[in-house]
């Protein structure tokens, strides 16, 4: 009787793919990182447990050694201290979204960063939204007009973003993204089920 009840009991789960968890935004702000000087390289993955691998070594520096005079409009910018990443001239950067402590992709369906840049006039380089396909889904280019900027994507399925720096370097700080609420999970099969049991 036990045993004919659990079966039917897990039947009713049999073919479920995806299963929706409560989630929070995520807020890499780079202020866990000890510099210990100007600037340091840290690994591509050192943020995996959060949900986001870089496509290569990111540069943290120490905002108030780096750049004294603009600590202030850094802050004001939407900036927090110490710490910020910097993007340096012309490089380019992408980073994919993956369930946290794993390599597997997902999606999330918002992201926020804040740019900083002391050169006004030029732009605060470009960011570009990817879905799993690689479909272009948004790209943003502003115009460098007072210092500092927020650039935000609001797109279903964000796989991948594409920071590209515009020749001059900035800061980017607080990059803030929503997953998107669901994890992969195996599927079982009727057999599958059937030999828990036996």
């Amino acid at each position: 009787m036990l045993r004919r009840a659990a079966l039917n009991l897990v039947s009713g789960l049999i073919g479920l793919a995806v299963t929706a968890i409560p989630v929070m935004a995520v807020t890499i702000d780079f202020d866990d990182i000890v510099v210990g000087g100007v600037f340091r390289t840290v690994p591509a993955d050192q943020y995996l447990s959060e949900g986001i691998l870089f496509d290569q070594p990111i540069e943290i520096v120490d905002v108030e050694m780096w750049s004294p005079p603009y600590v202030g409009e850094f802050v004001a910018g939407g900036g927090t201290l110490p710490n910020a990443w910097v993007i340096l001239a012309s490089l380019q950067f992408e980073a994919t979204f993956v369930i946290p402590g794993t390599s597997i992709p997902t999606t999330i369906d918002s992201i926020v960063l804040h740019v900083f840049d002391t050169n006004v006039g030029t732009t605060f380089g470009t960011l570009e939204a990817f879905d799993l396909h690689g479909t272009l889904l948004a790209t943003i280019t502003e115009t460098n007009t007072g210092g500092a900027t927020t650039y935000e994507v609001s797109e279903s399925g964000i796989a991948r973003i594409r920071i590209t720096d515009d020749g001059d370097g900035a800061f980017w700080d607080n990059i803030v993204f929503e997953p998107n609420g669901s994890t992969p999970v195996e599927s079982k099969t009727w057999g599958d089920v059937k030999a828990i049991y036996r």
